[in-house]
């Protein structure tokens, strides 16, 4: 539907314009034998233009039926991933899923750049889900729709705050009586036995 065409003669003259209807057709129009071009001026939503005319030749009292095949734009969702409180650090490898009509499309994974990209994805409506934070970072409850119209990269951006960090406090007290002992030094060690305080 909504596609338009202009046919056009051996001298290049506009002799006729035709538009689809709902199911895809024309109305015909009458025309003098000969050879002639059509081109498609308009797309149908959501379909790429021809770059080329089809060239059709008429006999006197002929009808010709010629089936014009449109490809579907395809866009991309890019997902940028970053700390919300340093809008410049990438954040690798949080996951998503990209889901239309309630169905997974496809799963992304952001590179060290804190980027993703989706394959071609037909024009509609995409509910974006994180489904693994990065680490040392708290999963992104909220999902976000993105509306993919057509060609072109469709950029979405989402930030990560950084799990809560807990306080170690330590007090030394003497074994026999109690006593708190004061200047006392530790080292705080992750699972790495690396030190990290």
């Amino acid at each position: 539907k909504g596609a338009e065409f202009e046919v056009r003669n051996s001298a290049n003259e506009v002799v006729a314009k035709l538009k689809t209807d709902e199911k895809g057709f024309s109305v015909p129009q009458p025309l003098a034998p000969g050879t002639y071009k059509v081109y498609e001026t308009v797309a149908p939503e959501g379909y790429q233009k021809l770059t080329s005319p089809v060239e059709v030749t008429l006999q006197a009292g002929e009808t010709k039926t010629i089936e014009i095949k449109n490809t579907m734009q395809k866009g991309q969702i890019e997902v940028k991933k970053i700390d919300s409180e340093n809008g410049e650090k990438p954040l690798a490898n949080a996951e998503f899923d990209i889901v239309k009509d309630g169905v997974v499309v496809e799963h992304i994974v952001t590179d060290k750049d804190g980027k993703a990209i989706s394959k071609p994805l037909a024009p509609g409506k995409y509910i974006l889900k994180e489904t693994k934070a990065p680490e040392g970072y708290q999963l992104k409850e909220a999902e976000f729709e993105v509306n993919v119209t057509g060609d072109g990269i469709f950029p979405i951006q989402v930030e990560n705050a950084m799990v809560d960090k807990g306080n170690i406090e330590i007090t030394k007290v003497d074994k026999e009586n109690g006593a708190v002992l004061a200047g006392v030094e530790f080292e705080v060690q992750d699972e790495k036995d690396e030190v990290v305080r």
